[in-house]
């Protein structure tokens, strides 16, 4: 076989060079506009996802964003739940397990909507009074999910009712944080029912010893919490003094003052 002389030589390396580049150009990689939107997140290519809302997106939506898992998107609709709604992106940094670092990775995918219409009652709104208002509208104050409302509604009945609107500090979920952002939206203007009471010394309740139409007898102390109490006692034996009654959910200094001198051990 004849070999190739070095001008045969570097013509056919030309065209080898012209043949390469004709084969990457048919079948190489797509259009780099199209290779970044590989980079996208899930669900990008439907555009109209996106913002997702926080207030009303379901747990399989909040996954489509980067950095949040299921386990993550049940925190935020817990939190959600609990709280009655977000008020701005940036409460997401209360939710658990979400920090900075996710927070700045979702923040342009996702909004806050409704202000005053979710979960929301502004301050030109008329005052919520905490003797007569529903589970409906318990539940668009701020802080306020399901949950707490419930607790409201349990404490009311239980206690014959709120005297001031401190007294929500004794409800099951409610703290000092929770408390600040409804003082300005509740009262209590609706007198309460007069609570049942023991007219004598002699009638004194034995707590170590009373049933539950007994406890009931006693001011604050409906069936719920007279349940508690005999429950309380028959796993941890007889109570010492009053201000054991506190281990028992339900029951704060209010409920021991009204109770105090219709009590013994």
């Amino acid at each position: 076989m004849r070999r190739l002389s070095t001008k045969e030589a570097q013509i056919l390396g030309v065209l080898l060079f012209i043949l390469v580049l004709a084969l990457v150009a048919l079948f190489g990689p797509d259009k780099p506009s199209e290779s970044v939107n590989e980079e996208k997140i899930p669900g990008m290519e439907t555009k109209e996802i996106y913002p997702i809302d926080l207030n009303k997106a379901d747990a399989k939506t909040l996954e489509l964003l980067p950095n949040i898992g299921p386990s993550k998107a049940k925190s935020i609709i817990d939190y959600r739940d609990s709280q009655g709604g977000f008020n701005s992106v940036d409460e997401l940094l209360n939710v658990n397990g979400i920090g900075q670092a996710t927070l700045d990775k979702i923040k342009e995918f996702v909004v806050v909507s409704g202000g005053s219409e979710i979960n929301r009652r502004g301050e030109d709104t008329e005052k919520l009074d905490l003797n007569t208002a529903s589970l409906e509208e318990l539940v668009t104050l701020p802080g306020i999910g399901e949950i707490k409302a419930k607790n409201i509604i349990e404490y009311r009945n239980s206690h014959g009712g709120f005297r001031n609107i401190e007294e929500l500090k004794e409800v099951s979920g409610i703290g000092d944080m929770t408390f600040s952002k409804l003082e300005e939206l509740v009262s209590v203007e609706t007198e309460t029912e007069p609570l049942k009471t023991v007219s004598t010394k002699n009638s004194l309740i034995n707590v170590n010893q009373a049933n539950t139409e007994e406890l009931q007898r006693l001011p604050g102390i409906g069936p719920v919490l007279a349940d508690r109490i005999i429950q309380y006692r028959e796993m941890h034996g007889f109570f010492k003094g009053l201000s054991e009654l506190k281990a028992v959910k339900g029951i704060g200094d209010t409920t021991l003052e009204k109770i105090r001198e219709m009590v013994e051990f």
